[in-house]
C-alpha cells in the first residue's frame, strides 16, 4: 500500500469554507501518524500515546470519508483502468518524487502530505518548480549540504545497527566460523565503531545563495565522509569472513556523494510528475491525498 495523490475537482455548489476545513484536518491527522508515511523521522517526534494515535486515525478517516463526498474523481474505463475523461493524463501518482526527495526542504516534504485543491496547487508547484531551477543553477548550496549530512547520519546509523546486530549475534553461535581470528577482530572492530550522531536536520530554508560549498574545507563533512569510508571498510571485512545470508553488502551504492545528492533535482522520475501536475493545473484540477 502506498500514498498517492488522485486528481479531483471540487462538485458544484461546494461550501469553499468547509473543503478548507475537511483538508485542514486530513492534513493535520496524516502529518501526526509518521508512521503512515515515513520510516526516517524529519524531525525528533515524542511518541504518542495509543488514545492520541486513534484520535489522530479517526480524524484522517473522517475527514477524507467526508472529504470524498465533495469531490468528483475522473471515471476509469474498468477493463482498461484508463481514465475516460482524459486517457492520457494519469488518473493518480504516487507522492514520493516530492515527500522522498531530499533535495527539497525538508518541512516541504513533510508538508506534502496533504490534499491540494485547485488555486493551491499551483502555487504548490510554481513553489517545487522555482526550487528546483534554483538548485540547477547553483543555488542553496550550503542549505543543501545540511540536508545532506543529516541524511547521510541516518543511513550510517541504519547500516551500523545491521552489522552490529550481525556482529552480536556471531558471539552466540557455536560454529567454528564464529570464533575465526579474522573474524574475531573485524567483529571487535565492529562493535568498538563510534558511530557519529544525527546531524542537525535544517528545517527552516536559508535566504538564497549562489556560494559553492567547499567540501574540503568542512568540518563536519570531512569527518562524516571519513566514517562513511570506514564502516563501508568495516562491511566489506564482514561480508569477507562471513557466508550467505550473513553477507550485508551496504557498500558505495548504499551512499550517495553530494554530487549525486544534488542530481536529483534532475531525476526523470520527479519531472514526469512535475508535467503531470503541470497538466493538472492547466485543466484547474485539485489533487487528492489517499493512503
Amino acid at each position: 500500500m502506498g500514498i498517492d495523490w488522485f486528481r479531483m475537482r471540487p462538485k458544484r455548489n461546494v461550501v469553499e469554507g468547509e473543503l478548507a476545513r475537511l483538508i485542514d484536518l486530513q492534513a493535520e491527522a496524516f502529518q501526526n501518524l509518521p508512521s503512515m508515511w515515513s520510516t526516517d523521522q524529519i524531525e525528533p517526534c515524542e511518541l504518542h500515546d495509543e488514545q492520541t494515535v486513534r484520535r489522530f486515525e479517526r480524524q484522517y478517516l473522517d475527514s477524507s470519508r467526508a472529504l470524498q463526498e465533495l469531490l468528483e474523481f475522473p471515471v476509469c474505463d474498468p477493463a482498461t483502468g484508463t481514465p475516460t475523461d482524459d486517457p492520457d493524463l494519469e488518473f493518480h501518482w504516487r507522492v514520493y518524487p516530492i515527500t522522498h526527495r531530499g533535495i527539497f526542504p525538508l518541512q516541504w516534504r513533510l508538508q506534502a502530505h496533504r490534499t491540494f485543491l485547485a488555486d493551491s496547487l499551483q502555487r504548490q508547484f510554481a513553489q517545487w518548480k522555482d526550487w528546483l531551477a534554483a538548485v540547477r543553477h547553483g543555488s542553496h548550496q550550503p542549505y543543501l549540504l545540511d540536508i545532506y549530512l543529516y541524511e547521510t547520519t541516518i543511513s550510517l546509523n541504519f547500516l551500523y545497527q545491521e552489522l552490529k546486530w550481525e556482529a552480536q549475534d556471531s558471539l552466540s553461535q557455536s560454529g567454528r566460523w564464529a570464533t575465526k581470528p579474522k573474524l574475531v577482530a573485524v567483529r571487535d572492530q565492529i562493535l568498538s565503531f563510534q558511530v557519529p550522531g544525527f546531524y542537525p536536520a535544517p528545517l527552516v530554508p536559508l535566504q538564497r545563495t549562489d556560494l559553492a560549498v567547499d567540501l574540503s574545507n568542512h568540518p563536519s563533512y570531512q569527518s562524516i565522509s571519513k566514517k562513511v569510508e570506514e564502516l563501508i571498510r568495516l562491511t566489506r571485512s564482514w561480508d569477507a569472513n562471513v557466508k550467505g545470508s550473513r553477507k550485508l553488502r551496504y557498500y558505495e551504492n548504499y551512499y550517495k556523494t553530494f554530487a549525486q545528492f544534488l542530481d536529483q533535482a534532475n531525476d526523470k522520475w520527479l519531472h514526469d510528475f512535475l508535467r503531470w501536475v503541470e497538466a493538472c493545473c492547466c485543466k484547474e484540477m485539485g489533487l487528492y491525498l489517499d493512503f
